[in-house]
């Protein structure tokens, strides 16, 4: 559970690294709010297109490979966005981080799915989750401070190079199986030795309603959520004049709020239901997304603690509800991959949109026009049909 956790803090540093030093890079490119989004939405494009196939690889290859070649991904990326000195370099970088960020979302799952039963894959689900929000806080905290006193934002690009070139390390030396223990069969009850093909996984994903009503939701909370976790450190730098270390340790502290709240959303999820957090979490949101570009002061670390506390309820629900609309734990990977493809789609949708509307309007228009999306996540959410598996 600690190596999983661990690949997911690295992820979350690799996306998070650009927010954190968002209007460093705008100065240093002459770029505006959009052309920033792009430079965040890039690892979006990757996932993406590898969504569908990483399913494939990550039952080909195994997660322990599959973790690995993520890690590497991630790794190489970011030494050579430290080496880029213009935009299009670091866009590919971007790039390929991405490619092991969507390798990591698809392959962390299906071994929760493999280790847990079925009645505690919301809390194990929290467990892993809450490791995006620390390495959300982590990077937030340290990412700037460490750009402020080595070579700038590059500083930040290596030191994400290093972390992730130490967690290949470990993945490689200390991740287990369930099949590599003596007593796998006790641990993972009912999980079929004969693998489904790839193609009948896959189909069998695509061709479940379900799962599209899971990832549409999660599609509409990335691309709500996503506004304060791409742009608040620039607001708060470029409109309310705090500088961006300090910046970026306000955001940080939604961030260390999530990390209580991803297991209390793990552990409601057991007790009420996947619909009822997702319901929730949705409602929360659009209230909280409306007022946080209006406020000041305490008021902001109020909406920033509601912030932390919501943030994980739809991922964690969603992360519950897709093991049990596919079936059969071998086939969760399937399931990520096809998640993962659709609510991937938020990281390229989301910079894009909101930098464009905030660059045409304002801050707070721009929150406006982007929060009814919420609506439409409680409506494929409902969508979710009931079933023996559900």
């Amino acid at each position: 559970m600690a190596i999983l956790a661990l690949a997911e803090v690295i992820v979350a540093a690799s996306e998070i690294k650009v927010p954190s030093l968002l209007p460093d890079l705008l100065d240093q490119f002459g770029l505006d709010l959009t052309a920033g989004g792009l430079i965040i939405a890039a690892t979006g494009f990757t996932a993406v297109l590898l969504a569908l196939p990483s399913g494939p690889i990550d039952r080909k290859l195994g997660p322990r490979m599959t973790g690995l070649l993520a890690l590497a991904f991630i790794s190489g990326g970011a030494i050579l966005g430290a080496s880029a000195g213009i935009f299009w370099l670091l866009l590919v970088s971007r790039v390929i981080e991405g490619i092991g960020g969507a390798l990591i979302r698809v392959t962390v799952p299906g071994i929760v799915a493999r280790w847990f039963p079925k009645e505690r894959h919301g809390l194990a689900m929290g467990i892993v989750i809450l490791a995006t929000p620390f390495g959300g806080m982590m990077t937030f905290l340290l990412v700037p401070l460490i750009a402020a006193t080595t070579s700038g934002w590059r500083g930040g690009w290596w030191a994400v190079a290093v972390f992730s070139f130490a967690a290949l390390i470990i993945w490689a030396l200390f991740l287990r199986l369930p099949s590599e223990t003596d007593d796998s069969a006790e641990t993972v009850q009912g999980v079929s030795d004969t693998t489904p093909s790839d193609a009948g996984g896959l189909r069998a994903a695509l061709c479940n309603p379900n799962v599209w009503h899971v990832s549409l939701a999660m599609l509409c909370f990335m691309t709500v959520a996503l506004c304060v976790v791409n742009f608040y450190p620039t607001f708060l730098n470029h409109e309310q004049g705090i500088p961006l270390i300090h910046a970026n340790q306000l955001t940080a502290i939604s961030a260390v709020v999530m990390i209580p709240g991803g297991l209390l959303c793990g552990l409601l999820t057991d007790r009420v239901g996947f619909r009822k957090v997702m319901v929730g979490g949705f409602v929360l949101l659009a209230l909280v997304i409306m007022t946080i570009f209006q406020v000041e002061g305490e008021a902001t670390i109020v909406l920033l603690v509601l912030f932390g506390i919501i943030g994980s309820a739809v991922p964690v629900a969603c992360m519950v509800a897709l093991p049990a609309v596919m079936g059969k734990p071998e086939r969760v990977a399937m399931g990520m991959a096809v998640l993962t493809m659709i609510s991937s789609v938020g990281y390229i949708v989301q910079p894009l949109l909101f930098g464009f509307l905030v660059e045409t309007t304002d801050w707070v228009t721009a929150a406006y026009f982007i929060t009814p999306i919420c609506l439409v996540g409680v409506v494929f959410t409902a969508l979710i049909g009931s079933s023996k598996t559900l």
